[in-house]
């Protein structure tokens, strides 16, 4: 809609106004704020209070104080969205619900704080309302216990690493914690290229001697001391999802005998050795039950990732649909090869040009051609590793359709 356009609709509504007592029935104009908090790195949805949108209704939504808001997203009851996916929201925006227009904004920032307004526009006039979003830090728990422990041993007055073992990408915001309060200790936000050091918590006894790798998210601790001995805890939060990672660091003194810290280490090997057969044995048998939901509108593409970076020589992977294979890293279906594509670095498979017929469960399995590598999976409590995409389509021309006969009947 144009600025003369709303100009024009504007006078028009306020010339009614002065002519009716009976005005405010065609346009409400809600003052009231809701107030909606939200962790860093969190997803929040912002609610329209709409319960069913019409095929004629629109709903847009804007950010920023009243007098200077930007317009951000805009859809209308037949399905058709828009997303103004430029500066702070890049990628963020998302509408799921087509019946009420909800805003969702995922992997949220302290820049996101502020005033959000959405107006619903339908055939009897037009109500607003105003919501005053406010983001606090993250959370001091983090949701990873079914994480595994990755346990690193150093000598006092060594440095030690904890490798994310993560392909970063722009928009990721990474957050260390330590101990069982979960302190934060260090943060990274590649979209702004900032990173921040809390050394001054605890006491003071990290202090100059935490740093982060840019690229990685890495954190690296030097000059240890028997102090650092702890729980390190890992989030990743994207716009996509959110990752997480544990770490065991165990700081040695120095004086320690050789007898006495082989036994230790002895001990501790042992130990972990169990809890690794355990935990992975746990573990694989949960990863093969879940199932990950993946929405996709007609017509479009979707990838199904695998959780490997890049292949093992030995490794085969084999992708299926309705338990029947469709594409392995060397092969592809006869008849969807149109429509399929397989990464050859990462094993992602892509669908093109997406159809009704092709929602459906769809399941990979990565294994090892090498049969040493397999009993040794085997016998450590692990196997094949397998992921499961429930894919479902959604028909925008459908939907409009459905809403059209719906409201003509």
């Amino acid at each position: 809609m144009s600025h003369q356009q709303s100009g024009k609709e504007k006078k028009e509504r306020e010339d009614r106004e002065r002519q009716s007592p009976c005005c405010s029935c065609l346009f409400v104009d809600v003052t009231d704020e809701k107030s909606v908090s939200v962790n860093e790195g969190e997803s929040v949805t912002l609610h329209t209070d709409v319960t069913k949108l019409q095929n004629d209704d629109k709903i847009r939504w804007r950010f920023g104080e009243e007098g200077s808001a930007t317009l951000i997203a805009e859809m209308t009851g037949g399905g058709a969205i828009n997303f103004e996916n430029f500066g702070r929201f890049k990628d963020r925006l998302q509408i799921l619900d087509l019946q009420t227009g909800d805003l969702i904004i995922k992997n949220i920032r302290h820049k996101h704080s502020g005033r959000y307004e959405v107006d619903y526009e339908n055939n009897t006039g037009t109500t607003y309302q105003r919501l005053r979003v406010t983001v606090n830090g993250a959370p001091p728990v983090f949701k990873s216990d079914t994480c595994e422990v990755k346990s690193e041993s150093v000598m006092e007055g060594d440095s030690v690493t904890l490798n994310t073992d993560i392909q970063t990408q722009r928009g990721d915001l990474i957050l260390w914690r330590f101990g069982d309060d979960g302190v934060l200790i260090a943060k990274h936000d590649k979209e702004d290229n900032k990173s921040s050091i809390y050394d001054d918590v605890l006491d003071g006894r990290f202090r100059d001697r935490l740093k982060l790798d840019p690229h990685t998210g890495s954190l690296i601790i030097t000059n240890t001391k028997t102090t650092d001995t702890g729980l390190y805890k890992l989030k990743i939060s994207s716009n996509r999802d959110t990752k997480y990672r544990t770490f065991s660091v165990s700081v040695s003194e120095s004086g320690q005998s050789a007898g006495l810290l082989t036994i230790t280490v002895a001990v501790a090997l042992v130990f972990g050795v169990f809890s690794v057969i355990v935990y992975r044995r746990i573990n694989y048998e949960s990863q093969k039950r879940k199932v990950k939901e993946k929405k996709v509108t007609k017509g479009d593409s979707v990838t199904l990732e695998t959780h490997v970076n890049k292949p093992q020589s030995d490794d085969v992977i084999e992708w299926s649909f309705r338990d029947k294979v469709i594409a392995s890293i060397r092969t592809l279906n006869d008849q969807l090869r149109e429509r399929l594509d397989l990464d050859d670095q990462t094993g992602y498979l892509i669908i093109t040009n997406i159809r009704t017929e092709d929602a459906g469960l769809y399941k990979v399995k990565i294994s090892s051609s090498s049969r040493l590598k397999s009993f040794l999976q085997f016998i450590t409590g692990g196997g094949p590793s397998y992921r499961q995409y429930n894919v479902r389509v959604i028909d925008i021309q459908r939907i409009s359709t459905l809403n059209t006969l719906e409201s003509m009947t």
